[in-house]
């Protein structure tokens, strides 16, 4: 028995945790590119975000165009449907024409990413910049948000 549990475990070990995509580092290179540079302006375009099932970290989606409100409805559906994990780009998800052409996009993410800093800048709920807690918003104004149990260097914001 106590092999049984030891092979079990080394499964999960090999199988699960170390072959997750959404957990292997890539470099800027290997990763896909946007079609534009998004800014503040292209994410509430959408204001519509993704959540990781796997980090739970929040990931923007950006759109070139704004979206109607029946467009984000739209989206909406066809995001309720799917377990997003980083990694997973809208080009691989089924898009109701309406969509196709709104250049929707999501950053090409690792569960080890922190959050983007676009994010803090839209005015959404603060998180910890590290693992996408939510934080009292009565954090340091010079250093991105992070949580106590977050033992990171700080992030410091650019200078505006």
């Amino acid at each position: 028995m106590g092999n049984v549990i030891h092979c079990i475990s080394s499964f999960l070990d090999v199988s699960v945790f170390q072959n997750r995509p959404s957990l292997q580092v890539r470099t800027k290179a290997q990763r896909q590119k946007s079609k534009f540079c998004p800014s503040v302006q292209h994410a509430t375009n959408t204001d519509t975000m993704l959540q990781c099932v796997e980090c739970e970290k929040w990931r923007l989606i950006f759109s070139k165009h704004k979206l109607t409100k029946n467009q984000v409805e739209q989206l909406n559906q066809v995001l309720a449907e799917i377990d997003y994990t980083c990694g997973l780009m809208l080009d691989d998800i089924n898009l109701p024409q309406g969509l196709k052409s709104k250049l929707l996009f999501v950053k090409d993410h690792d569960c080890l990413d922190h959050i983007e800093k676009i994010y803090f800048s839209c005015g959404y709920e603060p998180c910890c910049i590290f693992c996408g807690e939510y934080v009292d918003a009565d954090n340091e104004e010079d250093y991105y948000p992070q949580c106590a149990d977050c033992t990171q260097q700080p992030i410091r914001k650019r200078d505006s």
